[in-house]
């Protein structure tokens, strides 16, 4: 462990690739130098976007899995940067240098809500329904009786997008574990991922989507709920660069 005001974590916050790479190549410092909040130095080159570092590091052999004290890992911050209103190309392409050791996305578990806020559409989804559009299928499953057949359910979105299957497959998942009189009930507009436990309305107003986070209002979403770090909308808000995210979540 070393001093967060140490030199090789100074280096790694400001960029200072040949400090950093000589410091390392004499022993001074270890790739696995780590601050007392848990901020390594891949941490905290992922977190002052410095590209140079993040790929030395990379290619060192740095374990992108460690998190800080509150579970974050370096690559959840890239990929956050990705995500926020007017991402640069260099934290387009810090995302990039992750996703070549590993589809990092795939960890955060996302909802079809989730992945309509932040329009993380697959490629080949040609449908592409809006958030609208999926929260009102959300609201029919469950409105409807105990005893649902959910697999006819599913046949009639057969050659729709697969965003309106994976919705009705938590309650066909559900229901065939439960007796046939059990009412299945999923409030996804509320459920968190599984990286940063947000909520789909703590990623609208972390990205800047104001027209999202009215959408997910209008439709129930609880703006209390908090994550594993006590962190709720209005803390998520100050992620996004434009200022219209923290509005909206006062707004709330």
């Amino acid at each position: 462990m070393v001093p967060e005001s140490s030199e090789v974590m100074r280096y790694a916050k400001q960029g200072r690739l040949d400090k950093l790479r000589a410091a390392i190549q004499s022993g001074s410092a270890t790739l696995w130098d780590t601050a007392p909040d848990g901020w390594s130095l891949l941490y905290t080159a992922a977190y002052n976007r410095q590209l140079s570092i993040i790929k030395y590091l990379l290619e060192l052999g740095a374990d992108a899995e460690v998190a800080d004290i509150g579970a974050r890992k370096p690559v959840d911050l890239a990929i956050l940067n990705t995500l926020i209103s007017g991402a640069t190309q260099v934290e387009l392409e810090i995302s990039k240098a992750f996703a070549q050791k590993n589809d990092y996305l795939s960890d955060f578990d996302f909802t079809p809500i989730h992945i309509a806020v932040l329009d993380l559409y697959d490629s080949n989804d040609r449908e592409r329904p809006s958030l609208e559009q999926l929260l009102e299928l959300l609201d029919d499953c469950n409105n409807t009786p105990a005893g649902t057949d959910w697999a006819e359910w599913k046949s009639k979105y057969k050659k729709r997008s697969p965003l309106f299957w994976n919705t009705i497959e938590y309650f066909r998942a559900t229901a065939y574990e439960q007796p046939i009189t059990f009412k299945v009930i999923h409030n996804l507009v509320d459920y968190k991922d599984k990286s940063l436990c947000w909520t789909p309305l703590h990623w609208a107003c972390s990205t800047g989507k104001g027209s999202k986070i009215k959408t997910l209002m209008s439709h129930g979403a609880n703006p209390f709920i908090l994550s594993n770090l006590d962190a709720n909308i209005l803390h998520a808000a100050p992620e996004s660069k434009a200022l219209g995210g923290l509005e909206d979540a006062l707004d709330v």
